[in-house]
Order: structure tokens, then C-alpha cells, then sequence
């Protein structure tokens, strides 16, 4: 049974909740953070810089979080003074929040996924692709590859690690032991690598086959229940609408 107690704890990165906390108060809920990860900026070896510098070879950058463009056009402008893309470079784009951060760096999107998952929108892109494209994935460190597996057996696939997810020096004990307590609604999970994480700082402090996990993204369900868990939902939008849709959901259902 949940607890009456209505917070929902975050694990997602620091400033990167201001949506979803406002959505969730209205619902009568309490956003509390915990990040399970910091995203730091990666520093490009000589390769990197050279795809940045010939980026007209390109026919497609498939940019699959704000993340990746956040950091992509750091070193893009560093690289070639302007955030403004080649006109015969095409984008790609996983979700709508995506597409918005983008298109703030005065960018147009070409394609935006027509589904939730990644594998939605290589499904999508594989009839849009050739033989003589070559596509570029700027990425963090731990991507896993689900779109640029599928596209490269149908056109040349490279990545470019733009930031680096790590496990947070520092954690806030006092919003973990809510979590012991059972002080909270749910967990919002943004990534196989944020439940691994949590996985790891709460190990022999819970029974973590009671956590109340609300996963975004079927790959981050399936990260939980590869590890012998089960997600109490998955949001069906890859995005703060869908975390607080699925969190409504389940509140109607009880």
C-alpha cells in the first residue's frame, strides 16, 4: 500500500524537474529530488572535433535527448562558431521536448519520432534513410545504441559522446530515508542508468521489491525488470506529461 505521505521523488538530474514538479502539484503532490545522476560535458578527442568540423558529411544527426543537443552545439559552436546546421543536414529527433530544444538553437527538425521509444522512430526512419547516408549520433557515454543497431544495417552509423552520465558524489539522506521509511507515492525513473544507481544506494538499507517505481520509457522498465523488478507503471510519453499522466492514471485506479 502506498503511503499516505504524498511526495514523489525524482531521480533525475538537478534543473531538470521544473515541468514535471509543476504538473505534479497539481495533483496535490510534493516533487522532491534525488538525483541518481549528474551529466557532465565529455571532452572530445581529435576524431570528434573532425566530425564536428566536416559536419556537411552528414546526411542525418539523430538527436535522441536534450541532452545530446545541449552539449552537441556546446562544442558545435566552440567547433565552428555558429549553432546553425548545414542546409543539406536533415534531424531527427525522439520526442517533442526534444524537438523544442532544438529548435532553440534555431534549428529545424526534420523528423520527430511518431511513436514513444527509439525503436519507434528508427522503424520510422528506415524508409527514409539510403544506402549513401551516413548518420551521426551525438550521445552520452552509457547510450545504448538501440537506433543506430537498427539504421546501420541499412546506412552508415557513427556516435559522437557529447556527455557523460556518473553516479552523484553527494546524496540527500534525508530524502533517502523517506525512501526507507516509506515516506513517499513513487519513484520517477529516467533511466536504465538512474535505477542502477538507485539500485546501488539503497541496496541493504530497503526491500527494494517494494519500491513504487514509475519508469519513462519502455527501455527503462525493462532495465527494473531485467533486474528481477516490476515498474508499478511505464509512461507512455517519453516526457514530464507522461510521468505525471501515468502517476494520475494510478492514483484514479486506486
Amino acid at each position: 500500500m502506498a503511503s499516505s505521505n504524498r511526495h514523489i521523488i525524482s531521480t533525475r538530474p538537478k534543473r531538470q524537474n521544473n515541468e514535471l514538479k509543476q504538473l505534479l502539484e497539481k495533483q496535490g503532490y510534493t516533487l522532491l529530488e534525488l538525483p541518481m545522476i549528474e551529466i557532465h560535458r565529455a571532452k572530445l578527442s581529435q576524431s570528434d572535433f573532425e566530425k564536428l568540423e566536416n559536419i556537411q558529411q552528414y546526411s542525418w544527426i539523430v538527436f535522441t535527448s536534450p541532452n545530446g543537443i545541449r552539449h552537441f552545439f556546446h562544442h558545435y559552436k566552440n567547433t565552428n562558431g555558429t549553432n546553425s546546421l548545414p542546409a543539406n543536414v536533415k534531424t531527427a529527433v525522439v520526442g517533442t521536448t526534444t524537438q523544442k530544444i532544438l529548435e532553440e538553437f534555431g534549428n529545424k527538425t526534420t523528423l520527430v519520432n511518431p511513436g514513444n521509444t527509439g525503436k519507434e522512430l528508427a522503424e520510422f526512419m528506415l524508409d527514409k534513410i539510403t544506402e549513401t547516408d551516413r548518420i551521426l549520433f551525438p550521445e552520452g557515454n552509457l547510450a545504448r545504441g538501440v537506433i543506430s543497431g537498427m539504421l546501420s544495417k541499412k546506412a552508415s552509423c557513427e556516435s559522437i559522446v557529447v556527455y557523460e552520465n556518473r553516479m552523484p558524489k553527494d546524496v540527500d539522506e534525508k530524502i533517502l530515508q523517506k525512501i526507507i521509511d516509506n515516506q513517499y507515492e513513487f519513484i520517477v525513473l529516467t533511466s536504465p542508468s538512474g535505477f542502477i544507481n538507485l539500485k546501488k544506494t539503497l541496496t541493504g538499507k530497503t526491500d527494494l521489491a517494494k519500491l513504487r517505481l514509475v519508469s519513462i520509457g519502455t527501455s527503462t522498465s525493462a532495465e527494473v525488470e531485467a533486474h528481477g523488478f516490476k515498474p508499478n507503471a511505464t509512461a507512455n510519453m517519453s516526457n514530464a506529461q507522461g510521468i505525471a499522466k501515468a502517476i494520475s492514471e494510478m492514483r484514479t485506479d486506486r
